[in-house]
């Protein structure tokens, strides 16, 4: 009974501190990019989602209460994939608000235009301006340039650093007279405030292993972590880290990193 006990705990910890739901950008089992609707009359019909990319460091999924205001639900990290409802014009669903109720019960004003959500079968809120819609996560291997198109020409002073989560656009075609291997991102560093939208990164430097997006979504709050002082998960996220099919940037990365918990 003590072991059930003791599992709980490292479950419910670990919710708290990377994103309930340890595959760290999938949803809750049963969800998927369709979700039912019913409209004024009363009718039901089939919605198809659109998948967006959280690529700030944290963004936070509000419910909306009676009274028209919204309430913190939880906090997930850069990484996370979420399914949005489309709008009529093929964009997201957004809804302005006026009110909210923070994670500390506090009421303040609020206006800012957000994403109606689906998750686990529930409808929440999160601010569009976090998301990233129709993208596919990635993270990045070792640090390099941005460009401002896929040409080598068009190289900037500006890097990006390993460890980094991004936005990949999956309709990006690569022109004809393009000399660069490339990817077409979004994204914003880790611990600052620079973002980056509709640039381009080497194909070369990016992961294409989901895994290695799993462990770098702990890594990039491994510090917060450690902050519980909780070694029993601690030591739980690392062995979960060790079980994956990493590629050596990353496994190195965590064998150095939770080598010094």
């Amino acid at each position: 009974m003590k072991k059930g006990w003791l599992i709980a705990g490292i479950l419910i910890l670990a919710c708290v501190f990377v994103g309930c739901n340890k595959d760290n950008g999938k949803q809750g089992e049963g969800d998927a990019s369709v979700a039912t609707t019913v409209d004024e009359n009363g009718k039901t019909k089939s919605v198809t989602l659109v998948p967006c990319v959280l690529f700030y460091p944290e963004g936070s999924l509000w419910s909306e209460d009676s009274k028209g205001q919204l309430v913190w639900y939880n906090t997930f990290y850069a990484g996370q994939t979420f399914y949005a409802y489309p709008s009529e014009e093929g964009s997201l669903s957004e809804d302005i608000f006026t009110a909210k109720v923070t994670k500390q019960g506090k009421k303040e004003a609020e206006k800012d235009s957000y994403a109606k959500i689906s998750y686990n079968g529930k409808t929440y809120w999160m601010v569009s301006d976090l998301l990233i819609p129709n993208a596919v996560a990635k993270v990045v291997l070792e640090d390099g340039y941005n460009y401002t198109n896929d040409s080598i020409a068009d190289m900037t002073k500006t890097t990006i650093k390993k460890g980094q989560i991004v936005a990949v656009n999956p309709a990006y075609v690569k022109s004809a007279e393009s000399d660069l291997e490339c990817y077409n991102v979004t994204w914003r560093a880790i611990g600052g405030k620079s973002s980056y939208r509709d640039v381009y990164i080497k194909k070369s430097i990016v992961s294409d292993k989901d895994d290695d997006l799993v462990a770098q979504r702990y890594l990039n709050r491994l510090s917060k972590i450690k902050e519980t002082k909780n070694q029993i998960l601690i030591d739980e996220i690392y062995e979960t880290c060790k079980s994956l099919d990493l590629s050596s940037a990353i496994r190195e990365q965590v064998l150095t990193e939770f080598g010094n918990n």
